[in-house]
């Protein structure tokens, strides 16, 4: 859950450049606006809540103050980058320490171990449709005449235990040509 409550007291309303309206915006918020969307994963709605300004002030200090904007991208990296790297560890697969508690006549025992978490299917397919859009979008258009039913099936909707050895050969196959062909490009 996302703390928003301000680190800082609210400052005194000063007249924005060019004599428009009021604004609160003091070079401080940028670091506090980084925080909120790049560790907290904020967005525009939970800047203003945190500000106590309207979701339009904050479009508006985007555009106006440049230290502000780069702030908020720069969260708005670090958060896409570790989404990102948790997405293709699950992905790939990984381990990480881990550990078991046992109960022996009534004492509490703790053993750390290496826990490994396999690949996941859906998480891979994510990444490659992006990485690899060509070959791995979702969206496919075909353009057939037909007179007829055609019943199909898209890859991910299949159960792996549903094909043949020979189907996920071909599969594995072709997902090894698609990587080696984006890694040259």
């Amino acid at each position: 859950m996302i703390n928003l409550t301000r680190t800082k007291k609210p400052v005194k309303r000063i007249r924005a450049e060019g004599g428009g309206s009021k604004t609160t915006y003091q070079p401080w918020m940028a670091d506090d606006a980084r925080d909120i969307v790049g560790k907290l994963g904020g967005g525009n709605a939970e800047l203003a809540l945190y500000f106590g300004i309207s979701p339009k002030t904050i479009d508006y200090w985007l555009r106006v103050y440049k230290d502000f904007e780069r702030a908020v991208k720069k969260g708005r990296l670090e958060k896409t980058l570790k989404v990102s790297k948790k997405l293709y560890q699950l992905a790939v697969g990984y381990k990480c320490k881990d550990t078991q508690f046992f109960l022996h006549q009534g004492n509490i025992i703790t053993k750390e171990y290496i826990k490994h978490y396999p690949p996941n299917f859906q998480a891979a397919n994510k990444i490659l449709t992006i990485l690899a859009r060509e070959t791995w979008a979702e969206n496919v258009n075909v353009n057939v005449n037909h007179m007829g039913t055609i019943n199909y099936r898209k890859i991910d909707e299949i159960p792996v235990e549903e094909l043949t050895q020979a189907q996920r050969e071909l599969l594995f196959d072709i997902n090894m040509k698609q990587l080696a062909t984006n890694q040259l490009n």
